[in-house]
């Protein structure tokens, strides 16, 4: 079974997905990681520097998307928190990024995402019972254990800077293996490079009565 940390609704997706020919979905999968990258970056130039290195290309093909995931981390501190519901199911980790902002999409997403499951509930149970009782060992090293990542992450969230939680939701992937450091660390450049702001919220409207004109 392996590291397997996908929650029922993409293993549901994934089952759908495979009666299409497979060149599809590896192709997809492929076109999802590009998207990812792309936004990690911040542009093509950058994309193309990025590519310089074997492990992008290594990840690119390896059919699972971890530039697509940590992207989403960075997308929820920039107020798109939809990708995120989908980035948890797939690695629980990248929950960590989410602020008081988003909440309400998160919810929506995460809502869509169990209904899909709602003829196969069973498969809650399998995969809580496999995340309690793994060992996670899939033959790859993990880069840092995850009990040595998970605090930190939890102090990054609680310094309640946007760029430092979209980090923590990043080492908090349980499986942080090279290819997933190698999507970390062209976070923390993009961080560096160009800090993310949460979307501010709107300034409130004048109502009719409230608005004042020079005499």
């Amino acid at each position: 079974m392996g590291t397997v940390y996908f929650a029922p609704p993409l293993i549901v997706l994934f089952a759908i997905a495979g009666l299409l020919p497979s060149w599809v979905l590896g192709g997809g999968l492929i076109l999802l990681d590009v998207i990812g990258l792309r936004y990690l970056t911040g542009s093509w130039r950058a994309f193309g520097w990025a590519s310089l290195c074997p492990l992008t290309a290594f990840q690119l093909v390896s059919g699972n998307p971890n530039f697509a995931i940590v992207a989403a981390t960075l997308a929820a501190v920039c107020g798109m928190t939809g990708p995120l519901a989908w980035a948890a199911l797939a690695k629980i980790g990248p929950a960590l990024s989410l602020g008081r902002r988003g909440v309400r999409i998160f919810a929506v997403s995460a809502l869509v995402a169990a209904l899909i499951t709602a003829p196969w509930l069973g498969l809650w149970i399998d995969w809580v019972r496999f995340l309690l009782t793994t060992r996670g060992d899939p033959g790859w090293p993990i880069i840092v254990p995850f009990i040595l990542r998970l605090p930190i992450a939890i102090a990054l969230v609680a310094s309640r800077r946007p760029s430092l939680r979209a980090l923590a939701g990043a080492i908090a992937i349980p499986g942080f293996y090279i290819v997933t450091a190698w999507a970390t660390i062209i976070l923390i450049i993009r961080l560096l490079w160009a800090p993310p702001k949460e979307i501010a919220p709107s300034p409130p409207q004048p109502r009719g009565g409230d608005v004042q004109t020079r005499s």
